[in-house]
């Protein structure tokens, strides 16, 4: 993130919570056993040590089903992955050169060029934000085209799906707070990416942001650079990274 908040702490057992879990953790209520059990097993009944086994393995099974659904739902809280780290250089080699758009191969970014390419321009002070969050690994690819386009894709890799989903968040973000005309921007086709755009005389701008996991998926333009050569890059770099999760 590039902003500086307080991270919650939570417990994993925020996300065991549920019927079953409620019953296995009720205490016993003193008094309430059946009187067979005083005088041994009953006619027709498991014995002790047969109930006990098998209620150990209805506590097991309970305990599995409770952690596949954890990680079925990501990560279990602010220091979690939530999923492998891609090659951000690698993934980044998938896009094209779209229209008359051109530019360099995708490159390995450290934290100033990873910063530049977050906001379009240098700033010491975000550096220092981004190099205290220490990014695992970075790439940044760019082209250029006539009109004064510009379009920016970049790809980093964080300690935790919490960063990756802020600090992309948080650089869109900077354009809505500290640019005339600035607005959130959602396209339809991208349900859970986070936004925003300029749009006025001589300003264009447009900054989108997606994390999958502890990798954080952003891309910038500047100029008459159609949405749709945004949210394209966008949808690519998603479906590709989603694709090396299988």
């Amino acid at each position: 993130m590039l902003a500086d908040p307080d991270l919650p702490v939570r417990h994993a057992s925020e996300y065991r919570r549920g019927p079953v879990g409620d019953r296995l953790r009720a205490p016993a209520r003193r008094g309430a056993g059946p009187a067979w059990r005083a005088s041994g097993p009953r006619p027709g009944r498991a014995g002790p040590d047969r109930r006990a086994a098998t209620l150990g393995r209805v506590r097991l099974a309970a305990v599995l089903l409770c952690l596949l659904a954890v990680g079925a739902c990501g990560p279990l809280g602010p220091t979690e992955a939530g999923g492998p780290a891609t090659d951000p250089v690698a993934l980044l080699t998938v896009l094209p050169s779209p229209g008359e758009l051109r530019g360099e191969p995708a490159a390995p970014a450290d934290a100033a060029a990873l910063q530049e390419a977050l906001t379009g321009a240098p700033d010491p002070e975000l550096v220092e934000r981004v190099e205290l969050r220490a990014p695992r690994a970075a790439g940044v690819r760019s082209w250029t085209g006539p009109g004064g386009q510009e379009l920016v894709a970049a790809v980093s890799v964080w300690d935790s799906h919490l960063l990756a989903t802020g600090i992309g968040g948080d650089a869109a973000k900077f354009l809505i707070d500290h640019e005339p005309g600035g607005r959130a921007w959602t396209p339809s086709g991208l349900p859970g990416s986070r936004g925003a755009r300029v749009d006025a005389p001589g300003r264009q701008e447009r900054r989108l942001a997606f994390a999958i996991g502890p990798n954080a998926i952003y891309v910038r333009s500047r100029g008459p650079v159609p949405d749709d050569v945004v949210t394209t890059a966008m949808r690519r770099l998603i479906v590709t990274l989603e694709g090396e999760d299988q």
